[in-house]
């Protein structure tokens, strides 16, 4: 192996970096700042498809830390899981007994009116549709 002189190794450390590489004090379109901005009305609103209770909870935790202040008022922040999958048949009132803690724990996030838990119809009725047909019942 050949050993390199240390004379190149002097003068590649001298030779500056690539061309695109510039400091941010001579960045051609300046440098950014941090702007003060003010909070106005806040609406989310977001799909869920979890399957298990954890996850069911999980998106519960989400939707309750989106809604903690943020600077808009608490009138106009308004946040809206939207139930489509697996989860559906945990909110039914015959899950009550089995899903009690899942169900109290949803309508305490409720109460103050900026969580509104709401289920995808469309999903609901397909499930209810199945569960007719299932089991012999007409839809």
């Amino acid at each position: 192996m050949r050993a390199i002189p240390l004379a190149v190794v002097a003068a590649l450390c001298a030779v500056p970096g690539p061309p695109g590489l510039v400091r941010a004090a001579e960045a051609p379109r300046g440098r950014a700042s941090a702007e003060s901005a003010e909070c106005t009305d806040q609406k989310v609103v977001f799909d869920v498809a979890a399957g298990g209770v954890e996850r069911v909870n999980a998106v519960l935790d989400r939707a309750s830390h989106i809604s903690e202040p943020t600077g808009a008022g608490p009138f106009d922040t308004a946040v809206g899981p939207v139930l489509h999958g697996d989860e559906i048949p945990f909110f039914a009132v015959g899950s009550f007994e089995d899903r009690r803690r899942l169900m109290v724990g949803a309508q305490s996030l409720t109460v103050g009116g900026v969580i509104e838990l709401r289920m995808c119809r469309v999903a609901a009725d397909a499930r209810a549709t199945r569960r007719r047909t299932s089991t012999g019942s007409s839809p």
